[in-house]
């Protein structure tokens, strides 16, 4: 699998900066119970191991496609101070208010709520890039991929981009007429 980003991926990016607008999902679920804060923590670490904790690493070429990278830092879990169930809405705004940012961090957050008469609320906020958010939700847990880390890349990040660059631009011989695919530079083309 490559670490490189998928052409709708970079597109929905790169309209989200230039416009300087982003989009957000927020999934809020409820406890009508005691919550069980360990499962809530190995929750957490599995998202922290899995592909929605991927950043995005601009290209160093103009032209060139950007890159899944693994971050340095990871989002930590959110447990906030014990409210009564009527706080719930503010608590959910307040949360909502917090910037997400996919090429800076962090690009996800997860928080739980404990109330007061008892029971909790979780949230999970992210960022929905189409193909990042959706198969990062369905493997959690899963550590299949891996991008490196920004600091790996120091070194090869140019010219990785220019050899993307390259492999994905045909060759001037595909591109000419009398030397396609078959035809040899030189060989006379034979009348009909």
């Amino acid at each position: 699998m490559s670490n490189v980003l998928d052409l709708v991926d970079q597109t929905a990016f790169l309209g989200e900066r230039a416009t300087k607008a982003t989009n957000l999902l927020q999934v809020v679920w409820v406890y009508n119970r005691a919550i069980d804060i360990d499962a809530v923590r190995d929750f957490h670490r599995h998202l922290q191991q899995g592909r929605l904790s991927r950043r995005i690493e601009r290209s160093p070429l103009p032209f060139g496609r950007h890159r899944w990278v693994w971050p340095c830092d990871q989002p930590e879990l959110e447990i906030a101070a014990t409210r009564p169930r009527g706080e719930f809405d503010a608590w959910v705004d307040e949360q909502a208010n917090t910037a997400l940012d996919p090429e800076h961090g962090p690009g996800w957050h997860l928080a739980v709520l404990p109330f007061t008469d008892g029971g909790a609320r979780g949230e999970l906020r992210y960022l929905p890039l189409p193909h990042r958010r959706g198969r990062a939700l369905r493997s959690v847990g899963r550590r299949r991929f891996r991008p490196p880390r920004p600091d790996q890349l120091a070194c090869r990040r140019l010219t990785a981009a220019l050899a993307s660059a390259a492999r994905g631009r045909p060759s001037n011989r595909a591109r000419h007429p009398l030397h396609g695919p078959g035809r040899r530079r030189g060989s006379a083309i034979r009348p009909t």
